[in-house]
């Protein structure tokens, strides 16, 4: 090969590089853009719209295992944004508010959380065969002969 070619050659293959290296450099400074605006809308559309980019560049993006962790983080630090902004406004006097955090934080708190459970009536530390015997003296005051004919309903 001729001085001449081997000089064409490396010139493209330099600017085939630093072509790349543009590229690679703009997509960090669109993901980064993209990562701020979660931060600040916690909204995929809202922060594409913002960041200057498709909502499917996004979900190409994720693909890559970097950005999907630096995305979630940057959710939680929009979700955790959010929940503060609950927070004061329900210790400022929101009612509606109170009662969601406590739902979200206290489930015996949720509208279909069991009965709370006395101290001591940890069911699981009294042995099966100690359990059916006293369910099945229950079941014969109540005028039944069975445990079946409880669970099928007879009287």
């Amino acid at each position: 090969m001729t001085a001449k070619k081997t000089a064409k050659k490396t010139a493209r293959s330099c600017a085939r590089r630093r072509s790349a290296e543009r590229a690679v450099t703009r997509t960090d400074l669109l993901q980064a853009k993209f990562l701020a605006e979660i931060t600040h809308h916690a909204n995929i559309a809202t922060a594409a719209e913002e960041a200057g980019i498709a909502r499917s560049t996004h979900y190409l993006w994720l693909k890559d295992p970097e950005y999907r962790r630096r995305f979630l983080e940057s959710r939680e630090t929009a979700y955790d944004k959010l929940e503060r902004e609950a927070w004061q406004r329900a210790v400022a006097g929101s009612d509606r508010l109170l009662m969601f955090l406590l739902t979200a934080y206290r489930p015996k708190f949720r509208p279909d959380a069991p009965p709370p459970v006395a101290a001591g009536d940890d069911l699981s530390e009294i042995p099966d065969d100690r359990l059916e015997l006293e369910a099945q003296e229950e079941v014969k005051k109540l005028g039944l002969n069975s445990l079946n004919d409880l669970w099928e309903g007879r009287s």
